[in-house]
C-alpha cells in the first residue's frame, strides 16, 4: 500500500515537473506555434509583469548603489578636509 502511494506521488510530481518545464519553454519563447491567441496574450501579460518587477528591482539596486556612492563621497570629502588641515598645521609649524 505504502509503495503504491509513493509511486502515485512520484508520478504526480513527474507530471507537475513536465508541466512546469512546458510553461517555462513557452515563457522562453519556445514551442509557441501550438499557442492560441489568448495563450499568447496571457504569456505577453505575464512577461510584461515580470519585466516590470525586474526593472523595479534594478532601479532599487541602482538607488542603493547611488546612496552608497554618495555616502562614500561624503566620507572621502571629510577625510580630504582633515588631510588638508593636517598639512596646513604642519606647514605652519615649519614656517
Amino acid at each position: 500500500m505504502y509503495i503504491q502511494q509513493l509511486k502515485q506521488e512520484a508520478s504526480h510530481m513527474i507530471a507537475k515537473i513536465e508541466l512546469l518545464e512546458f510553461h517555462k519553454r513557452k515563457l522562453l519563447g519556445q514551442e509557441l506555434s501550438s499557442c492560441s491567441l489568448q495563450e499568447l496574450q496571457e504569456i505577453d501579460s505575464q512577461l510584461q509583469r515580470s519585466l516590470g518587477e525586474v526593472r523595479a528591482r534594478k532601479a532599487q539596486m541602482f538607488q542603493g548603489a547611488v546612496g552608497e556612492a554618495k555616502s562614500k563621497e561624503k566620507q572621502l570629502l571629510e577625510e580630504n578636509v582633515q588631510l588638508h588641515q593636517r598639512i596646513s598645521r604642519k606647514s605652519e609649524i615649519f614656517t
